[in-house]
């Protein structure tokens, strides 16, 4: 028995060694995992490609000296600014007691500041026009009495007096230290002080990039750009330094790759830019911690410049564009550079290596060749649902069925069409799987393989998604407004009764179920429901629809670990920290970006480990530990611009002060904010709901009325920024308006009344002087027309007397002519005197000339006129032309002449020929109007 005993004690510290790097790495998921480098193109931050240096503010604005311009990151956006003259920047040094930016570069050097508007203005102190003489400024630094800059012949002090040299040669670089400025002058380190320099060094052998003061503050730690680390240890009698080289191994490596830019790391190690790799975070003992090259995917792997935020996240600006690296304790990928594994949905750490579920197939990726292309499975091709360990075997649910592989690499299906694998509880190694006719139970063997069981009877329904909860029944979601509960009898064998339960109002909104602290919970949009067995319905849980409130999807996506809690919908994942009756809300935990997302239906978080949780991404999978994750450095947050639009012009930006005013009107509001470090922000707006800045711009307002408004910015519960703003008010309602109107009113009103008085005045002499007019017209047009109808009249009575004559004289001589008849000598003789008499009788005035002068008088050329229109009328065609124009009818023109009525039917019918009149024209008519 000792002897076994001491044989199993012997194989067991044999085979601990063996088991712990996997026991460690359930807590450590390296070397498969490493952190996500984003990389930024020109065009998208509107610079040039090289990126010379980079430097943050203590508001958090992150500068880029990219090419002839500077641009400005404030977390969500890019602002380029070019500089005159088309000059290159190398340099950049933010002054935070001045708030200056100093920048230097080809043959200038000036400073930028932000205005009030939130724009930076460029001043530029010196200008070289001598391009024979070029002048590269590669470092600046204000001090207390000059500003001092070097280019790589000559270092220079600026004041205002005017550009002085202090010293010439072969310079390196200038160097600015908690105790002083330092350069880099003919192979030897110099102490720059009182605009002299003194020698404090042997030669360096290197130009160096990097000069710091060690942690004891009496050395240095310098980096040089081929030999790379090295100390400056000072004699202490004459304080003259003597170098010693640093971590050899991690020199040979990086001399081969020259270094160009570096910098201490918040860890305590440093951060080493190189020419031909990429960039190295070297730990304090100078070991090599992290690697980003193009094997990391680091596109631009000559680095020009470093920067690091208060958060410890990296910015690596290059020849060829900019690069992002987020903290350490923050979220990790694994990836590989083919690109080639699809739709992540699932993964898992087995046996040592890393199983990947796919949209193509199970892929695995052994420990030793972590770097290596994943290999997938045989005969796992297609869709890989979920990844669960049973027993000795890794199963996997797939598009196929069931299926599990075995240490040896063996790919079987144990059960086809199955969708689902849930334990069964208080049965150990008994598991209910859901297929296409209904549900089947299953069991690990004692050889650690998984089997079926059984079938269960009474069940038929296809369903994709079980639950089990703490009172034994089986929850099957229905997707469409209800649930479906299951209740077995005591050996699971068969299902005893099916109900149907309606979740939340809606019938047609979609139901989840999910398992959240043992039970349960089922949720209708962002309404949550539980099973209350007393009243045997869903009742609304106001605790968790309270709690998940803070989610700000329309729909809920849950996944609980310990008391985080996850959501996963649209383009982020969110988390909510449970403490008691407090709560936290962490936002977009995988917020590093150029991920693709999967599909909307597939996205979910799924445990890691028992303090990591993991997200599958097309061409990756990401994880996060709850506990670094949730633990972000609360930011500082700047509002430093906003910007509107009125009456068609955009852009116009209000000087920032105590309370913003702007003017009525103002449309398309933006409220630009500035984070630091960059964090997940919430805002509201005059106490209403809370909602997400967004990641890619400013928070954008359509319009809001006149009036005191409050802008809120908060990080979880932590409220960060509170901004008063005033939208004034129309014209209309202002006082002071309303009051200058209604005098302005009053002197119209009065104005308008004296013009009305006086303009009546006017108009009613006016008035009165036309009336006496008209009326002295009006009564010299009567008595005209009085003297006019009476001379008508009279003429008319001369004219009827001269008718008159006429007609007499007409008959005495028809009477003459009958008595000229008479051939009788003897009657001749007897009625010579009734001749002479009627001679004696006849009228000498009583001719036709003397009427148709009458006639003419009396109707203003009458006859004229007729014969200036037919010349061809004859004398007893004017007689009845007058006689018509005087209103007679044929009889009486009959009787006037002595005639016959036919006679004078026949005289008018040649008048008519005569005038050239047809039927239907009117004889009277015409006559008339002559």
């Amino acid at each position: 028995m000792r002897k076994n005993a001491l044989i199993r004690l012997c194989l067991l510290l044999f085979l601990l060694p063996l088991q712990l790097p996997f026991v460690c790495r359930a807590g450590e998921p390296d070397p498969f995992f490493r952190r996500y480098v984003s990389n930024v193109r020109p065009s998208e931050y509107g610079g040039e490609s090289q990126i010379w240096s980079l430097e943050n503010d203590e508001k958090g604005f992150l500068y880029m000296a990219a090419g002839t311009g500077l641009v400005v990151y404030d977390g969500y956006g890019y602002a380029a600014y070019p500089i005159d003259g088309h000059s290159v920047l190398r340099n950049l040094f933010y002054d935070a007691a001045t708030g200056r930016l100093y920048c230097a570069g080809d043959n200038f050097f000036g400073y930028w500041i932000m205005d009030a508007y939130g724009r930076m203005q460029f001043t530029g102190l010196y200008a070289n026009r001598d391009f024979s003489r070029n002048e590269i400024f590669w470092r600046i630094f204000p001090m207390a009495d000059a500003l001092y800059m070097q280019t790589h012949e000559a270092v220079y002090v600026y004041d205002p007096d005017g550009l002085e040299v202090l010293a010439t040669g072969d310079v390196g670089y200038l160097f600015r230290t908690d105790d002083g400025l330092y350069v880099q002058l003919d192979d030897r380190l110099w102490r720059v002080k009182n605009r002299r320099l003194e020698c404090i060094s042997e030669p360096l052998g290197d130009r160096i990039v990097l000069l710091e003061r060690d942690r004891d503050g009496r050395h240095f730690v310098a980096v040089g750009e081929t030999t790379g680390f090295m100390r400056l240890e000072s004699d202490p009698e004459i304080r003259f330094y003597h170098r010693n080289e640093l971590f050899p191994e991690t020199n040979r490596l990086l001399s081969r790759l020259k270094i160009f830019s570096a910098l201490r790391h918040h860890s305590g190690g440093w951060m080493v830019g190189t020419v031909l790799d990429g960039a190295y975070l070297i730990h304090s003992d100078g070991t090599i911690a992290e690697s980003f090259n193009s094997h990391s995917g680091l596109d631009y792997t000559t680095v020009l410049s470093l920067e690091e935020d208060a958060s410890g996240n990296m910015t690596l600006g290059a020849d060829g564009g900019l690069a992002s690296i987020r903290n350490a304790g923050a979220e990790k990928f694994y990836y590989t550079l083919s690109r080639k594994i699809g739709y992540v949905y699932v993964a898992t750490l087995w046996n040592g290596d890393l199983y990947v579920g796919t949209n193509k197939g199970l892929f695995r990726v052994a420990a030793d060749s972590a770097d290596a292309e994943p290999e997938m499975i045989a005969g796992s091709q297609g869709q890989i649902w979920d990844l669960r360990r049973c027993g000795r075997e890794l199963v996997v649910i797939a598009d196929r069925g069931l299926c599990a592989l075995d240490p040896a690499g063996s790919y079987r299906v144990v059960w086809p069409r199955a969708w689902k694998l849930v334990p069964v509880p208080g049965r150990k190694n008994v598991f209910c799987a859901s297929d296409s006719k209904g549900l089947v139970l299953m069991e690990v063997d004692a050889e650690g393989r998984l089997r079926p069981m059984f079938r269960v009877k009474n069940y038929d329904n296809p369903d994709n998604s079980v639950l089990f909860d703490k009172y034994g029944y089986v929850w099957v979601e229905q997707l469409k407004g209800s649930v479906k509960r299951l209740s077995f009898d005591m050996d699971y064998t068969e299902v005893r009764e099916c109900r149907t339960y309606r979740v939340g109002r809606d019938p047609e909104a979609t139901v989840r179920a999910f398992s959240i602290d043992g039970e349960v919970l089922f949720t209708s949009g962002k309404e949550c429901y539980g099973y209350s067995p007393h009243a045997d319905s869903l009742m609304l849980s106001r605790y968790y629809t309270e709690l998940f409130s803070s989610f700000t999807s329309d729909n809920l996506n849950l996944y609980q670990l310990g008391n985080v809690f996850f959501n996963y919908v649209g383009n982020t994942v969110d988390a909510i920290v449970r403490s008691g009756s407090e709560k936290r809300v962490c936002r977009d935990l995988f917020s590093s970006s150029g991920i693709d997302q999967l599909p909307q239906r597939y996205r979910r978080v799924f445990s890691w480990d028992e303090r990591t949780v993991a997200c599958g991404f097309s061409e990756c999978v990401g994880i996060v530990g709850i506990w670094d994750g949730m633990n972000d450095v609360c930011p500082k947050v700047t509002l430093y611009g906003v910007r509107y639009s009125r009456h068609g012009r955009n852009d116009i930006t209000p000087p920032l002060s105590d309370e913003i005013v702007l003017p009525h009107g103002a449309t398309d509001l933006e409220f630009r904010i500035c984070s630091a470090p960059r964090a997940s922000l919430d805002y509201r707006l005059d106490g209403g709901d809370w909602r997400q800045v967004p990641d890619t711009g400013p928070i954008a307002v359509r319009y809001l009325a006149s009036g005191l408004h409050l802008l809120e910015i908060r990080f979880g519960s932590e409220i960060l920024l509170s901004k008063n703003f005033f939208v004034r008010r129309p014209l209309l309602f202002r006082w002071w308006f309303l009051m200058l109107s209604a005098v302005a009113l009053g002197a119209v009103l009065y104005g308008g009344l004296m013009l009305y008085r006086m303009r009546m005045r006017k108009l009613s002499r006016q008035y009165e002087a036309r009336q006496r007019d008209l009326i002295e017209k009006e009564q010299v047009c009567h008595q005209n027309e009085i003297l006019s109808l009476e001379l008508k009249e009279r003429d008319k009575k001369l004219s009827m007397l001269a008718l008159n004559d006429i007609t007499v004289n007409n008959m005495l001589k028809e009477i003459l002519n009958e008595l000229d008849a008479v051939t009788d000598e003897t009657n001749r003789t007897r009625l010579r005197p009734v001749r002479k008499c009627i001679e004696r009788y006849m009228r000498d005035n009583g001719t036709w000339n003397n009427f148709e002068q009458y006639f003419n008088g009396i109707f203003d050329g009458f006859f004229d006129r007729l014969l200036a229109r037919y010349p061809r009328l004859t004398n007893n065609d004017m007689k009845i032309c007058a006689y018509v124009k005087l209103g007679m009818n044929t009889k009486e023109i009959a009787s006037l002449m002595n005639i016959e009525i036919s006679s004078a039917e026949s005289a008018r019918y040649r008048l008519r020929k005569n005038m050239g009149l047809t039927q239907t024209d009117s004889l009277t008519e015409i006559i008339s109007k002559i």
